[in-house]
């Protein structure tokens, strides 16, 4: 009688946890599920947004970073866009969307400190840029003459850029942004 007993406790605990584990592990699937597609989402929704700032279009590239404008003021901006933007704040100086990435690095660093020294240039890290244009192609051996010492001295040159309206004179001109 006893046996009996003890064998219909476990059979009323049996059939009372099984539904209990049950449900257990499939809240537990679905909330890793939830969070897993979210994530790939995001991932998604990033991946988009970089596609269109990286773009060689200039109107889509102007969007990409409009959207990365819009996400930092409302502090959603993701650090996995840190090196994109970067890289697009590197460009030249007049551009607009140079303009805008750096725009969009400062205001980044100022919502996150912790991130601002890895994207704000500083003496350390910052290498002058020199921009070298010609106005006929028969400049160019020259200019890759010059381009290959300042490189050797340190300085970052993107390109030599054979210009449409050229001057009679030499020209240098040096801008700083402090």
């Amino acid at each position: 009688m006893e046996n009996e007993k003890r064998r219909d406790w476990v059979d009323t605990v049996a059939k009372l946890l099984i539904p209990v584990v049950i449900f257990a592990a499939g809240f537990l699937f679905s909330y890793q599920k939830d969070r897993n597609d979210r994530a790939n989402q995001q991932f998604e929704r990033e991946s988009g947004i970089l596609k269109l700032a990286a773009s060689s279009n200039e109107t889509e590239r102007a969007l990409g970073l409009k959207i990365i404008e819009v996400e930092v003021n409302q502090g959603k901006f993701s650090p996995e866009m840190l090196p994109v933007v970067q890289a697009i704040s590197q460009g030249r100086p007049g551009d607009s969307s140079t303009q805008a990435a750096q725009n969009i690095l400062v205001t980044a660093a100022k919502q996150d400190p912790s991130i601002g020294k890895q994207i704000l240039p500083t003496p350390e890290n910052r290498t002058a840029t020199v921009y070298l244009q010609i106005a006929r192609e028969e400049q160019r051996d020259q200019a890759t003459l010059l381009r290959a010492k300042l490189q050797a001295a340190g300085f970052t040159i993107p390109g030599i850029e054979l210009v449409s309206r050229g001057t009679v004179n030499t020209y240098v001109r040096h801008f700083s942004s402090g």
